[in-house]
Protein backbone atom coordinates (compact mmCIF):
# COMPACT_ATOMS: atom_id res chain seq x y z
CA UNK A 1 0.00 0.00 0.00
CA UNK A 2 1.16 3.55 -0.78
CA UNK A 3 0.20 6.37 1.61
CA UNK A 4 0.62 10.05 0.82
CA UNK A 5 1.68 11.84 4.02
CA UNK A 6 1.09 15.61 3.90
CA UNK A 7 2.63 17.98 6.47
CA UNK A 8 3.00 21.55 5.22
CA UNK A 9 3.69 23.19 8.58
CA UNK A 10 6.53 22.24 10.94
CA UNK A 11 5.47 19.41 13.31
CA UNK A 12 8.63 17.45 12.60
CA UNK A 13 8.22 15.17 15.64
CA UNK A 14 4.90 13.81 14.45
CA UNK A 15 6.25 13.26 10.92
CA UNK A 16 9.12 11.35 12.53
CA UNK A 17 6.63 9.16 14.40
CA UNK A 18 4.73 8.22 11.24
CA UNK A 19 7.96 7.46 9.38
CA UNK A 20 9.05 5.12 12.18
CA UNK A 21 5.73 3.28 11.99
CA UNK A 22 6.28 2.52 8.30
CA UNK A 23 10.06 2.00 8.49
CA UNK A 24 10.23 -1.80 8.55
CA UNK A 25 7.08 -2.50 6.54
CA UNK A 26 6.44 -3.36 2.90
CA UNK A 27 4.17 -0.32 2.70
CA UNK A 28 5.49 2.94 1.32
CA UNK A 29 5.18 6.57 2.33
CA UNK A 30 5.21 9.43 -0.17
CA UNK A 31 5.93 12.44 2.03
CA UNK A 32 4.97 15.97 0.99
CA UNK A 33 6.51 18.43 3.41
CA UNK A 34 8.82 21.39 4.01
CA UNK A 35 12.52 21.70 3.29
CA UNK A 36 13.19 22.15 7.02
CA UNK A 37 11.47 18.90 7.90
CA UNK A 38 13.37 17.03 5.20
CA UNK A 39 16.67 18.51 6.34
CA UNK A 40 16.07 17.52 9.98
CA UNK A 41 14.90 13.99 9.11
CA UNK A 42 17.48 13.31 6.39
CA UNK A 43 19.83 11.59 8.85
CA UNK A 44 17.21 9.17 10.21
CA UNK A 45 17.49 5.47 9.45
CA UNK A 46 14.20 5.41 7.52
CA UNK A 47 14.96 8.37 5.23
CA UNK A 48 16.00 6.42 2.13
CA UNK A 49 13.05 4.04 2.37
CA UNK A 50 10.48 6.79 1.83
CA UNK A 51 9.86 9.14 -1.11
CA UNK A 52 10.23 12.85 -0.24
CA UNK A 53 8.70 15.84 -2.01
CA UNK A 54 9.80 19.31 -0.87
CA UNK A 55 7.57 22.38 -0.65
CA UNK A 56 10.61 24.58 -1.46
CA UNK A 57 9.74 27.99 -2.89
CA UNK A 58 6.17 27.25 -3.97
CA UNK A 59 3.06 28.29 -2.15
CA UNK A 60 1.19 25.44 -0.49
CA UNK A 61 -1.57 25.64 -3.11
CA UNK A 62 0.88 25.54 -6.03
CA UNK A 63 2.77 22.68 -4.42
CA UNK A 64 -0.31 20.51 -3.94
CA UNK A 65 -1.46 21.27 -7.50
CA UNK A 66 1.92 20.23 -8.86
CA UNK A 67 1.90 17.05 -6.80
CA UNK A 68 -1.79 16.19 -7.21
CA UNK A 69 -1.14 13.39 -9.72
CA UNK A 70 1.42 11.79 -7.41
CA UNK A 71 -0.87 12.15 -4.38
CA UNK A 72 -3.88 10.75 -6.22
CA UNK A 73 -1.86 7.73 -7.37
CA UNK A 74 -1.58 6.59 -3.74
CA UNK A 75 -3.95 4.23 -1.95
CA UNK A 76 -4.63 6.66 0.88
CA UNK A 77 -3.88 10.18 2.10
CA UNK A 78 -2.83 10.99 5.67
CA UNK A 79 -2.79 14.70 6.54
CA UNK A 80 -0.68 15.08 9.65
CA UNK A 81 -1.96 18.52 10.69
CA UNK A 82 -3.92 21.47 9.41
CA UNK A 83 -3.09 24.23 11.86
CA UNK A 84 -3.60 27.11 9.41
CA UNK A 85 -4.24 27.68 5.69
CA UNK A 86 -7.61 25.99 5.72
CA UNK A 87 -8.29 27.70 2.40
CA UNK A 88 -5.52 25.61 0.81
CA UNK A 89 -7.05 22.27 1.77
CA UNK A 90 -10.59 23.43 1.04
CA UNK A 91 -9.60 23.70 -2.65
CA UNK A 92 -8.64 20.04 -3.04
CA UNK A 93 -10.68 16.89 -3.38
CA UNK A 94 -8.13 14.11 -3.02
CA UNK A 95 -9.23 10.95 -4.81
CA UNK A 96 -7.82 8.44 -2.28
CA UNK A 97 -9.51 7.98 1.07
CA UNK A 98 -8.24 10.81 3.29
CA UNK A 99 -7.61 10.83 7.05
CA UNK A 100 -6.76 13.99 8.99
CA UNK A 101 -5.03 13.82 12.38
CA UNK A 102 -6.47 16.48 14.70
CA UNK A 103 -4.26 17.95 17.43
CA UNK A 104 -6.65 20.67 18.70
CA UNK A 105 -10.19 19.31 18.67
CA UNK A 106 -12.14 22.38 19.77
CA UNK A 107 -10.42 24.50 17.14
CA UNK A 108 -11.32 21.97 14.47
CA UNK A 109 -14.89 21.11 15.46
CA UNK A 110 -16.28 23.93 17.66
CA UNK A 111 -13.91 26.93 17.60
CA UNK A 112 -16.32 29.80 18.10
CA UNK A 113 -17.94 28.14 21.10
CA UNK A 114 -14.58 28.05 22.86
CA UNK A 115 -12.94 31.42 22.29
CA UNK A 116 -10.39 32.24 24.97
CA UNK A 117 -8.23 35.35 25.36
CA UNK A 118 -5.35 35.54 27.81
CA UNK A 119 -6.29 38.46 30.13
CA UNK A 120 -3.39 40.87 29.71
CA UNK A 121 -2.39 43.45 27.05
CA UNK A 122 -0.09 41.01 25.23
CA UNK A 123 -2.78 38.33 25.21
CA UNK A 124 -5.40 40.74 23.86
CA UNK A 125 -3.01 41.96 21.16
CA UNK A 126 -2.12 38.42 20.06
CA UNK A 127 -5.79 37.41 19.96
CA UNK A 128 -6.68 40.49 17.89
CA UNK A 129 -3.75 39.91 15.53
CA UNK A 130 -4.75 36.28 14.99
CA UNK A 131 -8.39 37.24 14.46
CA UNK A 132 -7.49 39.74 11.73
CA UNK A 133 -4.91 37.53 9.99
CA UNK A 134 -6.55 34.13 10.03
CA UNK A 135 -10.22 34.45 10.94
CA UNK A 136 -10.92 37.48 8.72
CA UNK A 137 -8.23 37.74 6.00
CA UNK A 138 -7.67 33.99 5.58
CA UNK A 139 -11.41 33.33 6.10
CA UNK A 140 -10.98 30.58 8.70
CA UNK A 141 -14.66 31.01 9.56
CA UNK A 142 -15.59 30.06 5.96
CA UNK A 143 -13.01 27.42 4.97
CA UNK A 144 -12.75 25.40 8.20
CA UNK A 145 -16.25 23.87 7.86
CA UNK A 146 -15.45 22.97 4.25
CA UNK A 147 -12.30 21.14 5.30
CA UNK A 148 -14.21 19.24 8.01
CA UNK A 149 -16.78 18.11 5.44
CA UNK A 150 -14.13 17.07 2.91
CA UNK A 151 -12.21 14.77 5.25
CA UNK A 152 -13.32 11.14 5.06
CA UNK A 153 -12.07 10.33 8.56
CA UNK A 154 -10.35 11.90 11.55
CA UNK A 155 -7.77 10.38 13.86
CA UNK A 156 -6.52 11.62 17.24
CA UNK A 157 -3.36 11.07 19.29
CA UNK A 158 -5.15 9.59 22.31
CA UNK A 159 -8.28 7.53 22.97
CA UNK A 160 -9.34 9.87 25.79
CA UNK A 161 -9.84 12.63 23.19
CA UNK A 162 -12.05 10.37 21.08
CA UNK A 163 -14.13 9.45 24.13
CA UNK A 164 -14.57 13.09 25.12
CA UNK A 165 -15.62 14.21 21.63
CA UNK A 166 -18.09 11.35 21.39
CA UNK A 167 -19.57 12.20 24.79
CA UNK A 168 -20.09 15.78 23.59
CA UNK A 169 -21.40 14.64 20.19
CA UNK A 170 -18.85 16.84 18.42
CA UNK A 171 -18.04 14.21 15.80
CA UNK A 172 -20.05 11.27 14.42
CA UNK A 173 -18.68 7.83 15.23
CA UNK A 174 -18.58 6.82 11.57
CA UNK A 175 -15.96 9.53 10.88
CA UNK A 176 -13.40 8.26 13.42
CA UNK A 177 -10.31 6.31 12.36
CA UNK A 178 -8.13 4.36 14.83
CA UNK A 179 -5.98 6.38 17.24
CA UNK A 180 -2.58 7.33 15.78
CA UNK A 181 -0.16 8.50 18.53
CA UNK A 182 2.21 11.37 17.79
CA UNK A 183 5.27 9.36 18.82
CA UNK A 184 5.92 5.64 18.94
CA UNK A 185 8.00 3.54 21.26
CA UNK A 186 11.53 2.97 20.00
CA UNK A 187 12.34 -0.69 20.61
CA UNK A 188 16.01 0.29 21.01
CA UNK A 189 15.11 2.09 24.26
CA UNK A 190 15.50 -0.17 27.29
CA UNK A 191 13.35 0.17 30.44
CA UNK A 192 16.37 0.94 32.61
CA UNK A 193 16.60 3.63 35.25
CA UNK A 194 20.12 4.10 36.54
CA UNK A 195 20.09 6.04 39.82
CA UNK A 196 23.47 7.28 40.97
CA UNK A 197 23.76 6.88 44.76
CA UNK A 198 23.23 10.23 46.42
CA UNK A 199 21.38 12.03 43.60
CA UNK A 200 18.15 12.02 41.60
CA UNK A 201 17.44 13.84 38.33
CA UNK A 202 14.03 15.47 37.80
CA UNK A 203 13.06 17.06 34.48
CA UNK A 204 10.26 19.40 33.41
CA UNK A 205 10.11 19.34 29.58
CA UNK A 206 8.81 22.30 27.58
CA UNK A 207 9.17 26.06 27.67
CA UNK A 208 8.34 27.91 30.88
CA UNK A 209 5.06 29.44 29.73
CA UNK A 210 2.46 30.71 32.20
CA UNK A 211 -0.35 30.07 29.71
CA UNK A 212 0.41 26.34 29.57
CA UNK A 213 2.03 25.42 32.90
CA UNK A 214 1.70 26.35 36.55
CA UNK A 215 5.12 26.27 38.25
CA UNK A 216 3.99 27.68 41.60
CA UNK A 217 3.15 24.27 43.12
CA UNK A 218 6.48 22.91 41.82
CA UNK A 219 8.54 25.67 43.41
CA UNK A 220 6.61 25.36 46.66
CA UNK A 221 6.92 21.55 46.65
CA UNK A 222 10.68 21.73 46.15
CA UNK A 223 10.91 24.26 48.96
CA UNK A 224 9.22 21.68 51.22
CA UNK A 225 11.28 18.78 49.84
CA UNK A 226 14.91 19.86 49.65
CA UNK A 227 15.64 19.89 53.38
CA UNK A 228 14.04 16.46 53.85
CA UNK A 229 15.52 14.66 50.84
CA UNK A 230 18.19 12.01 51.55
CA UNK A 231 19.79 12.68 48.14
CA UNK A 232 20.75 15.68 46.06
CA UNK A 233 18.06 16.75 43.58
CA UNK A 234 19.02 18.02 40.12
CA UNK A 235 16.14 19.84 38.42
CA UNK A 236 16.21 20.46 34.64
CA UNK A 237 13.91 23.00 33.01
CA UNK A 238 14.07 21.53 29.53
CA UNK A 239 12.75 24.43 27.45
CA UNK A 240 13.20 28.14 26.89
CA UNK A 241 13.06 30.26 30.05
CA UNK A 242 13.46 33.67 28.42
CA UNK A 243 9.99 35.08 29.15
CA UNK A 244 9.35 37.36 32.13
CA UNK A 245 7.52 34.46 33.78
CA UNK A 246 10.37 32.08 32.94
CA UNK A 247 12.97 34.38 34.46
CA UNK A 248 10.83 34.74 37.60
CA UNK A 249 10.53 30.95 37.99
CA UNK A 250 14.29 30.49 37.47
CA UNK A 251 15.03 33.19 40.06
CA UNK A 252 12.79 31.48 42.62
CA UNK A 253 14.41 28.09 41.97
CA UNK A 254 17.95 29.49 42.02
CA UNK A 255 17.20 30.95 45.45
CA UNK A 256 16.64 27.38 46.72
CA UNK A 257 20.02 26.08 45.53
CA UNK A 258 22.31 24.49 48.11
CA UNK A 259 24.37 21.33 48.47
CA UNK A 260 21.15 19.27 48.19
CA UNK A 261 19.57 21.05 45.21
CA UNK A 262 20.72 22.38 41.84
CA UNK A 263 18.74 23.74 38.88
CA UNK A 264 19.76 23.63 35.22
CA UNK A 265 17.90 25.84 32.75
CA UNK A 266 18.12 27.14 29.18
CA UNK A 267 17.66 30.75 28.12
CA UNK A 268 17.17 29.78 24.49
CA UNK A 269 16.14 26.89 22.28
CA UNK A 270 17.17 23.45 23.60
CA UNK A 271 19.06 21.43 21.00
CA UNK A 272 17.88 17.92 20.21
CA UNK A 273 21.19 16.58 21.50
CA UNK A 274 20.82 18.33 24.89
CA UNK A 275 17.17 17.30 25.12
CA UNK A 276 17.94 13.64 24.46
CA UNK A 277 20.93 13.54 26.82
CA UNK A 278 19.00 15.04 29.71
CA UNK A 279 15.95 12.83 29.16
CA UNK A 280 18.14 9.73 29.13
CA UNK A 281 19.60 10.47 32.57
CA UNK A 282 16.30 11.68 34.02
CA UNK A 283 14.73 9.62 36.83
CA UNK A 284 11.43 11.49 37.22
CA UNK A 285 9.44 13.83 34.97
CA UNK A 286 7.09 16.53 36.23
CA UNK A 287 4.52 18.12 33.92
CA UNK A 288 2.78 20.99 35.76
CA UNK A 289 0.39 21.50 32.86
CA UNK A 290 -2.65 23.76 33.16
CA UNK A 291 -5.82 21.83 32.28
CA UNK A 292 -7.16 24.77 30.28
CA UNK A 293 -4.94 25.31 27.25
CA UNK A 294 -4.91 28.16 24.76
CA UNK A 295 -4.35 27.60 21.05
CA UNK A 296 -4.31 30.95 19.25
CA UNK A 297 -7.85 32.20 19.96
CA UNK A 298 -9.36 28.95 21.16
CA UNK A 299 -9.51 27.23 24.51
CA UNK A 300 -8.58 23.55 24.64
CA UNK A 301 -8.62 21.05 27.50
CA UNK A 302 -5.50 18.97 28.03
CA UNK A 303 -6.39 15.30 28.03
CA UNK A 304 -9.82 15.93 26.48
CA UNK A 305 -9.30 17.95 23.31
CA UNK A 306 -5.50 17.86 22.98
CA UNK A 307 -2.59 15.89 24.39
CA UNK A 308 0.30 17.22 26.46
CA UNK A 309 3.74 17.09 24.86
CA UNK A 310 5.04 15.60 28.10
CA UNK A 311 3.09 12.39 27.46
CA UNK A 312 4.49 12.10 23.95
CA UNK A 313 8.00 12.66 25.37
CA UNK A 314 7.39 9.81 27.82
CA UNK A 315 6.74 7.47 24.90
CA UNK A 316 10.25 8.17 23.55
CA UNK A 317 11.88 8.21 26.99
CA UNK A 318 9.85 5.99 29.34
CA UNK A 319 10.06 7.58 32.81
CA UNK A 320 7.68 7.95 35.77
CA UNK A 321 5.57 11.04 35.14
CA UNK A 322 3.99 13.28 37.80
CA UNK A 323 1.03 15.41 36.65
CA UNK A 324 -1.75 17.52 38.21
CA UNK A 325 -4.93 15.62 39.05
CA UNK A 326 -6.81 18.00 36.78
CA UNK A 327 -5.29 16.44 33.66
CA UNK A 328 -7.72 13.96 32.09
CA UNK A 329 -5.54 10.86 31.68
CA UNK A 330 -6.76 7.82 29.81
CA UNK A 331 -7.31 4.66 31.84
CA UNK A 332 -3.96 3.10 30.92
CA UNK A 333 -1.80 6.09 31.88
CA UNK A 334 -3.76 6.55 35.11
CA UNK A 335 -2.34 3.26 36.36
CA UNK A 336 1.31 4.22 35.88
CA UNK A 337 1.54 8.00 36.33
CA UNK A 338 1.49 9.90 39.62
CA UNK A 339 -0.89 12.82 40.14
CA UNK A 340 -0.92 15.68 42.65
CA UNK A 341 -3.59 18.08 43.83
CA UNK A 342 -1.32 20.67 45.43
CA UNK A 343 2.29 21.36 46.41
CA UNK A 344 2.02 19.21 49.55
CA UNK A 345 0.94 16.22 47.44
CA UNK A 346 3.78 16.80 45.00
CA UNK A 347 6.36 17.08 47.77
CA UNK A 348 5.15 13.84 49.34
CA UNK A 349 5.33 12.00 46.00
CA UNK A 350 8.90 13.18 45.38
CA UNK A 351 10.02 12.34 48.93
CA UNK A 352 8.43 8.92 48.81
CA UNK A 353 10.21 8.11 45.55
CA UNK A 354 13.65 9.42 46.49
CA UNK A 355 13.48 7.31 49.64
CA UNK A 356 12.55 4.27 47.50
CA UNK A 357 14.70 4.26 44.35
CA UNK A 358 13.57 0.71 43.60
CA UNK A 359 10.03 2.08 43.23
CA UNK A 360 11.30 4.52 40.58
CA UNK A 361 12.80 1.63 38.62
CA UNK A 362 9.65 -0.47 39.05
CA UNK A 363 7.42 2.36 37.84
CA UNK A 364 9.79 3.06 34.92
CA UNK A 365 9.31 -0.52 33.71
CA UNK A 366 5.52 -0.14 34.03
CA UNK A 367 5.61 3.07 31.97
CA UNK A 368 7.72 1.29 29.34
CA UNK A 369 5.23 -1.57 29.12
CA UNK A 370 2.26 0.80 28.87
CA UNK A 371 3.97 2.86 26.16
CA UNK A 372 4.64 -0.39 24.32
CA UNK A 373 0.97 -1.37 24.60
CA UNK A 374 -0.40 2.01 23.47
CA UNK A 375 2.31 3.10 21.04
CA UNK A 376 3.83 -0.04 19.54
CA UNK A 377 4.67 0.78 15.93
CA UNK A 378 3.77 -2.64 14.51
CA UNK A 379 0.37 -2.55 16.19
CA UNK A 380 -0.27 0.99 14.94
CA UNK A 381 0.82 0.08 11.39
CA UNK A 382 -1.44 -2.97 11.26
CA UNK A 383 -4.36 -1.01 12.65
CA UNK A 384 -4.01 1.80 10.12
CA UNK A 385 -3.39 -0.43 7.09
CA UNK A 386 -6.37 -2.62 7.98
CA UNK A 387 -8.52 0.48 8.42
CA UNK A 388 -7.41 2.01 5.11
CA UNK A 389 -8.09 -1.29 3.32
CA UNK A 390 -11.55 -1.85 4.75
CA UNK A 391 -12.60 1.81 4.59
CA UNK A 392 -11.26 2.08 1.04
CA UNK A 393 -13.50 -0.79 -0.08
CA UNK A 394 -16.57 0.92 1.41
CA UNK A 395 -15.47 4.26 -0.06
CA UNK A 396 -14.97 2.74 -3.55
CA UNK A 397 -18.36 1.08 -3.43
CA UNK A 398 -20.03 4.42 -2.70
CA UNK A 399 -17.83 6.32 -5.19
CA UNK A 400 -17.17 3.96 -8.14
CA UNK A 401 -15.86 6.82 -10.29
CA UNK A 402 -12.75 7.18 -8.11
CA UNK A 403 -12.04 3.48 -7.48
Amino acid sequence: MKIALIELDFHVDSVDGICKVFEDSVHRLFIFTTEDNIRILSQRSYFKKHEWFSLKKWSKTEFLKQQSEQINSCDGVFINTISSDFKVFAQFNFKPLTILRVHNAYKMFAPFSHIKIYPNPKGVFKAFSYFVREVVLDAFWYYRPQVVRKMDYFTFPDQAIVDYLMSRQLIPSDKIAPVFPIKVLDEKVLPMNIIIPGEVHITIPGGVDKRRRDYEPVVDALRKTIGRSPVKIFLYLLGKCNSAYGRKVVQELKALENDKFSVVYFSDFVSQHDFDEIMRKTNLVISPVNPDALTQLYGEIYGKTKISGSITDIVLFPKPLIMPQSYALNEHWKKVFFTYENSEDLSNIILDLVHKPDEITKRTIEVFRTAGFLCDKKMILNSMIEFYSSAKNKYSAKNPAVS
